[in-house]
């Protein structure tokens, strides 16, 4: 039998940082050619039937377009399955994520997507893009802005026995939550 050293022992336990360590890129967007930025560690989303396990960070100027101020705008992801190239069936139904946590970061926004069951109903591509709009004091809308289709990845797995449906769409889900606080 081969008797290890104390340091060897430590070694060998050693677990590589990379593996453990979450890293939650930026996905940065460019406001001018409206490309979202999407880093190699940031293209996997997850894997079919995940629920609420992964988040994605974005990060764009304050200021776009016409002296558009985001900060005063509501942000949106919409996302739909998609082939590889970003093209999508048109029967397919596109849904809608609200970026609640917008905040404002020196001449910057900031804000996330927290990926549903309804983003992972599905293994294959998810095209997504963001798009900003403000209404007026009437109700009526004032400014709309919007970002190109970027490309995330959904894995597939084994199936667990539960499959995971929201009743309601993301969007639904956001406010039905929100009525819930104000109670």
């Amino acid at each position: 039998m081969n008797n290890m050293t104390l340091e060897e022992a430590l070694a060998a336990a050693t677990v590589d940082e990379e593996l453990v360590t979450p890293v939650n890129h930026v996905l940065l967007i460019n406001p001018e050619t409206r490309i979202i930025n999407v880093p190699d560690s940031e293209k996997l989303f997850g894997t079919r039937q995940d629920m609420d396990s992964e988040r994605k960070h974005f990060k764009c100027p304050r200021i776009v377009g016409d002296n558009i101020d985001l900060s005063e705008h509501r942000l949106f992801v919409n996302y739909v399955p998609s082939r590889q190239d970003g093209t999508y069936d048109p029967k397919e139904k596109v849904q809608g994520y609200w970026c609640k946590d917008l905040e404002v970061d020196g001449d910057y926004v900031t804000f996330s997507w927290k990926l549903s069951s309804d983003v992972m109903r599905k293994a294959g591509y998810i095209a997504f893009a963001v798009f900003a709009k403000t209404i007026d004091e009437q109700g009526n809308l004032k400014t709309k802005w919007h970002t190109t289709i970027a490309i995330g990845k959904v894995l597939e797995t084994l199936p667990d026995g539960e499959e995971i449906e929201n009743e309601y769409p993301d969007i639904v889900m956001q406010l039905l939550e929100r009525m819930d606080e104000v109670e």
